[in-house]
Protein backbone atom coordinates (compact mmCIF):
# COMPACT_ATOMS: atom_id res chain seq x y z
CA UNK A 1 0.00 0.00 0.00
CA UNK A 2 1.54 3.59 -0.82
CA UNK A 3 2.53 5.48 1.90
CA UNK A 4 1.26 9.21 2.44
CA UNK A 5 3.05 11.52 0.25
CA UNK A 6 3.44 14.47 3.17
CA UNK A 7 4.50 11.47 5.53
CA UNK A 8 7.59 10.42 2.71
CA UNK A 9 8.36 13.77 1.96
CA UNK A 10 8.74 14.93 5.69
CA UNK A 11 10.95 11.69 6.16
CA UNK A 12 13.21 12.93 2.98
CA UNK A 13 13.67 16.35 4.33
CA UNK A 14 14.70 14.88 8.17
CA UNK A 15 17.15 12.76 6.59
CA UNK A 16 19.19 16.39 5.15
CA UNK A 17 19.03 17.92 8.92
CA UNK A 18 22.50 17.88 10.24
CA UNK A 19 22.40 20.81 13.09
CA UNK A 20 25.61 21.36 14.85
CA UNK A 21 28.19 20.63 11.83
CA UNK A 22 29.98 23.63 9.79
CA UNK A 23 28.26 24.19 6.32
CA UNK A 24 31.57 25.32 4.79
CA UNK A 25 33.50 22.11 5.28
CA UNK A 26 30.42 19.90 3.81
CA UNK A 27 29.56 22.05 0.57
CA UNK A 28 29.38 20.60 -3.00
CA UNK A 29 32.62 22.17 -5.12
CA UNK A 30 30.43 22.27 -8.45
CA UNK A 31 26.96 24.17 -6.97
CA UNK A 32 29.07 25.78 -3.44
CA UNK A 33 25.96 24.16 -1.40
CA UNK A 34 25.99 21.73 1.38
CA UNK A 35 24.18 18.79 1.10
CA UNK A 36 22.64 19.09 4.65
CA UNK A 37 20.04 21.59 6.40
CA UNK A 38 22.33 22.76 8.66
CA UNK A 39 20.00 25.87 10.00
CA UNK A 40 16.62 25.53 12.98
CA UNK A 41 14.66 28.42 11.52
CA UNK A 42 15.47 27.05 7.96
CA UNK A 43 14.58 23.18 8.91
CA UNK A 44 11.19 24.57 10.61
CA UNK A 45 10.36 27.36 7.88
CA UNK A 46 10.60 23.99 5.16
CA UNK A 47 8.83 21.85 6.98
CA UNK A 48 5.78 23.71 6.90
CA UNK A 49 6.29 24.35 3.35
CA UNK A 50 6.40 20.47 2.68
CA UNK A 51 3.45 19.86 4.90
CA UNK A 52 1.25 22.68 3.31
CA UNK A 53 2.25 21.04 -0.37
CA UNK A 54 1.43 17.69 1.26
CA UNK A 55 -1.87 19.26 2.09
CA UNK A 56 -2.23 20.45 -1.54
CA UNK A 57 -1.85 17.36 -3.21
CA UNK A 58 -4.59 15.90 -1.20
CA UNK A 59 -6.72 18.37 -1.83
CA UNK A 60 -6.19 16.89 -5.49
CA UNK A 61 -7.02 13.48 -4.46
CA UNK A 62 -3.04 12.71 -4.64
CA UNK A 63 -2.48 11.94 -1.01
CA UNK A 64 -1.01 8.60 -1.72
CA UNK A 65 0.82 9.69 -4.79
CA UNK A 66 4.71 8.83 -5.65
CA UNK A 67 6.96 11.17 -5.47
CA UNK A 68 7.52 11.57 -9.41
CA UNK A 69 3.73 11.90 -9.70
CA UNK A 70 4.39 14.50 -6.77
CA UNK A 71 6.88 16.55 -8.19
CA UNK A 72 4.77 17.19 -11.61
CA UNK A 73 2.42 19.64 -9.54
CA UNK A 74 5.59 21.08 -7.57
CA UNK A 75 5.74 24.01 -10.50
CA UNK A 76 2.18 24.82 -9.85
CA UNK A 77 2.02 24.70 -6.06
CA UNK A 78 5.20 27.10 -6.07
CA UNK A 79 3.31 29.59 -8.52
CA UNK A 80 -0.06 29.44 -6.32
CA UNK A 81 1.83 31.84 -4.01
CA UNK A 82 1.87 35.53 -5.15
CA UNK A 83 5.26 36.87 -3.21
CA UNK A 84 8.61 36.22 -5.50
CA UNK A 85 10.20 35.67 -2.16
CA UNK A 86 7.87 33.05 -0.75
CA UNK A 87 7.77 31.43 -4.26
CA UNK A 88 11.66 31.49 -3.79
CA UNK A 89 11.64 29.89 -0.30
CA UNK A 90 8.67 27.55 -1.64
CA UNK A 91 10.73 26.17 -4.25
CA UNK A 92 13.76 25.83 -2.27
CA UNK A 93 12.05 23.48 0.29
CA UNK A 94 10.61 21.12 -2.85
CA UNK A 95 14.37 21.16 -4.23
CA UNK A 96 15.64 19.84 -1.27
CA UNK A 97 12.85 17.03 -1.14
CA UNK A 98 13.34 15.85 -5.26
CA UNK A 99 17.16 16.21 -4.88
CA UNK A 100 16.81 18.65 -7.70
CA UNK A 101 18.08 22.27 -8.98
CA UNK A 102 15.32 25.13 -7.84
CA UNK A 103 14.90 26.28 -12.02
CA UNK A 104 14.35 22.55 -12.74
CA UNK A 105 10.34 23.01 -10.30
CA UNK A 106 9.48 26.38 -12.32
CA UNK A 107 10.97 29.54 -13.04
CA UNK A 108 10.65 32.73 -10.95
CA UNK A 109 9.81 36.54 -12.17
CA UNK A 110 12.92 38.80 -11.01
CA UNK A 111 12.44 40.39 -8.33
CA UNK A 112 13.34 44.26 -8.35
CA UNK A 113 13.63 46.28 -5.18
CA UNK A 114 11.57 48.64 -6.69
CA UNK A 115 8.52 45.64 -5.89
CA UNK A 116 9.33 44.65 -2.26
CA UNK A 117 6.67 46.08 0.25
CA UNK A 118 8.12 45.01 3.58
CA UNK A 119 8.99 48.01 5.66
CA UNK A 120 7.94 50.68 2.98
CA UNK A 121 4.28 51.21 3.79
CA UNK A 122 2.73 51.64 7.41
CA UNK A 123 -0.17 49.46 7.83
CA UNK A 124 -3.07 50.80 10.54
CA UNK A 125 -2.02 47.98 13.13
CA UNK A 126 1.88 49.30 12.89
CA UNK A 127 0.76 53.10 12.94
CA UNK A 128 -1.45 52.20 15.99
CA UNK A 129 1.41 50.30 17.60
CA UNK A 130 3.71 53.37 16.45
CA UNK A 131 1.20 55.80 18.30
CA UNK A 132 0.51 53.63 21.72
CA UNK A 133 4.05 52.01 22.21
CA UNK A 134 6.58 54.58 20.94
CA UNK A 135 9.16 53.19 23.24
CA UNK A 136 9.15 50.29 20.91
CA UNK A 137 10.05 52.32 17.90
CA UNK A 138 12.93 53.91 19.88
CA UNK A 139 14.44 50.82 20.75
CA UNK A 140 14.36 49.17 17.28
CA UNK A 141 15.50 52.44 15.89
CA UNK A 142 18.39 52.17 18.03
CA UNK A 143 19.23 48.26 17.90
CA UNK A 144 18.56 47.72 13.96
CA UNK A 145 16.74 43.95 14.63
CA UNK A 146 16.07 42.33 11.78
CA UNK A 147 12.25 41.13 12.78
CA UNK A 148 10.23 40.07 15.50
CA UNK A 149 11.74 36.70 16.90
CA UNK A 150 15.63 38.55 16.43
CA UNK A 151 14.08 41.66 18.88
CA UNK A 152 12.09 39.59 21.65
CA UNK A 153 15.38 36.60 21.82
CA UNK A 154 17.68 39.70 23.22
CA UNK A 155 18.27 39.51 27.00
CA UNK A 156 19.88 41.84 29.36
CA UNK A 157 22.97 40.09 29.27
CA UNK A 158 23.53 40.19 25.58
CA UNK A 159 24.51 44.07 25.81
CA UNK A 160 27.89 45.34 26.75
CA UNK A 161 30.09 48.17 26.71
CA UNK A 162 33.52 48.22 24.77
CA UNK A 163 35.56 51.76 24.31
CA UNK A 164 32.53 53.81 26.10
CA UNK A 165 30.12 52.36 23.23
CA UNK A 166 26.90 50.02 24.39
CA UNK A 167 26.95 47.21 22.09
CA UNK A 168 24.38 44.44 21.58
CA UNK A 169 24.86 40.78 20.72
CA UNK A 170 22.76 39.62 18.59
CA UNK A 171 21.79 35.59 17.24
CA UNK A 172 20.11 36.78 13.73
CA UNK A 173 19.38 34.58 10.34
CA UNK A 174 21.10 31.24 10.17
CA UNK A 175 21.94 31.54 13.36
CA UNK A 176 24.96 34.27 12.46
CA UNK A 177 26.57 36.44 15.44
CA UNK A 178 26.82 39.93 15.10
CA UNK A 179 27.88 43.16 17.51
CA UNK A 180 25.61 46.27 16.48
CA UNK A 181 26.44 49.07 18.19
CA UNK A 182 23.15 50.70 19.67
CA UNK A 183 22.91 54.54 18.75
CA UNK A 184 22.65 57.30 20.72
CA UNK A 185 19.10 59.01 21.88
CA UNK A 186 15.86 58.08 23.12
CA UNK A 187 16.35 54.22 22.73
CA UNK A 188 19.68 54.08 23.82
CA UNK A 189 18.49 55.70 27.55
CA UNK A 190 15.44 53.03 27.85
CA UNK A 191 17.73 50.29 27.26
CA UNK A 192 20.23 51.58 30.02
CA UNK A 193 17.49 52.45 32.39
CA UNK A 194 16.07 48.66 31.41
CA UNK A 195 19.34 47.42 32.26
CA UNK A 196 19.42 48.46 35.81
CA UNK A 197 17.01 46.38 37.05
CA UNK A 198 17.43 43.80 34.74
CA UNK A 199 20.52 42.21 34.23
CA UNK A 200 20.19 38.49 32.66
CA UNK A 201 16.22 37.77 31.42
CA UNK A 202 14.81 38.76 28.31
CA UNK A 203 14.26 42.25 27.69
CA UNK A 204 11.63 43.29 25.19
CA UNK A 205 8.15 42.84 24.05
CA UNK A 206 6.94 42.96 20.69
CA UNK A 207 3.75 43.31 19.06
CA UNK A 208 2.39 41.86 16.31
CA UNK A 209 2.02 43.85 13.03
CA UNK A 210 4.63 46.52 14.07
CA UNK A 211 6.76 47.55 11.22
CA UNK A 212 9.87 45.84 13.09
CA UNK A 213 11.99 46.10 9.49
CA UNK A 214 11.09 49.82 8.54
CA UNK A 215 12.82 50.54 12.58
CA UNK A 216 15.71 49.08 10.98
CA UNK A 217 15.96 50.59 7.25
CA UNK A 218 15.63 54.00 10.24
CA UNK A 219 19.45 52.39 11.93
CA UNK A 220 20.42 52.16 8.98
CA UNK A 221 20.47 55.86 7.63
CA UNK A 222 21.47 56.48 11.45
CA UNK A 223 24.43 54.22 10.89
CA UNK A 224 25.33 55.86 7.44
CA UNK A 225 25.50 59.25 9.47
CA UNK A 226 27.82 57.80 12.37
CA UNK A 227 29.97 56.26 9.83
CA UNK A 228 30.72 59.90 8.36
CA UNK A 229 31.43 60.97 11.64
CA UNK A 230 33.46 58.19 12.48
CA UNK A 231 35.41 58.53 9.25
CA UNK A 232 35.27 55.30 7.76
CA UNK A 233 34.64 57.02 4.34
CA UNK A 234 37.40 55.40 2.00
CA UNK A 235 36.56 57.99 -1.44
CA UNK A 236 35.37 54.71 -2.92
CA UNK A 237 32.20 55.52 -4.60
CA UNK A 238 28.93 53.55 -5.41
CA UNK A 239 26.63 54.97 -7.35
CA UNK A 240 22.81 54.60 -8.06
CA UNK A 241 21.66 54.03 -11.39
CA UNK A 242 18.27 55.27 -11.07
CA UNK A 243 18.96 58.93 -12.35
CA UNK A 244 18.41 60.23 -9.39
CA UNK A 245 22.32 61.01 -8.53
CA UNK A 246 22.46 59.86 -5.43
CA UNK A 247 25.74 58.11 -4.41
CA UNK A 248 27.27 56.04 -1.45
CA UNK A 249 30.72 55.54 0.06
CA UNK A 250 31.27 52.21 -0.06
CA UNK A 251 33.19 52.47 3.41
CA UNK A 252 30.62 53.17 5.30
CA UNK A 253 28.80 51.18 3.62
CA UNK A 254 30.75 48.08 4.54
CA UNK A 255 30.13 49.04 7.94
CA UNK A 256 26.44 49.79 7.80
CA UNK A 257 26.36 46.09 6.87
CA UNK A 258 28.41 44.45 9.07
CA UNK A 259 26.29 46.18 11.85
CA UNK A 260 23.20 44.95 10.12
CA UNK A 261 24.47 41.43 9.75
CA UNK A 262 25.51 41.38 6.07
CA UNK A 263 29.14 41.22 5.07
CA UNK A 264 31.49 42.98 2.49
CA UNK A 265 30.46 44.47 -1.04
CA UNK A 266 26.17 44.10 0.01
CA UNK A 267 26.34 47.40 -1.23
CA UNK A 268 23.25 47.01 -3.49
CA UNK A 269 21.46 45.20 -0.59
CA UNK A 270 22.20 47.90 2.17
CA UNK A 271 21.46 51.18 0.12
CA UNK A 272 18.22 49.33 -1.94
CA UNK A 273 16.68 47.38 1.00
CA UNK A 274 17.56 49.82 3.62
CA UNK A 275 19.05 53.28 2.91
CA UNK A 276 16.30 54.44 0.15
CA UNK A 277 13.97 54.24 2.72
CA UNK A 278 14.98 54.70 5.64
CA UNK A 279 14.86 57.93 7.68
CA UNK A 280 17.56 59.43 9.57
CA UNK A 281 15.88 60.00 13.02
CA UNK A 282 14.94 58.07 16.34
Amino acid sequence: MAKNIKYQMLRELESQINMGVKRKPLRNNSSGKSEYIHSANTIRTYMQHISGFGDYLRSKGLNKCTIEEAREHAGEYVMSFTSVSTQKTVRCALARVFNCDGKDICELAKRSSKDIKRGRTMTPRAEAIEKNHPEIVHVCRSLGARHHREFVNIKADDFFYKDGELFCHIVGKGGRHRNAIVLDGKGKEIIENMLKDNSKGPMFHSYSGANIHKYRADYAARLYSLGEQKGYATGKIYRLHDGSGKKYDKGILDYVSHMLGHGDNRYYTVVHNYLSYGENKE
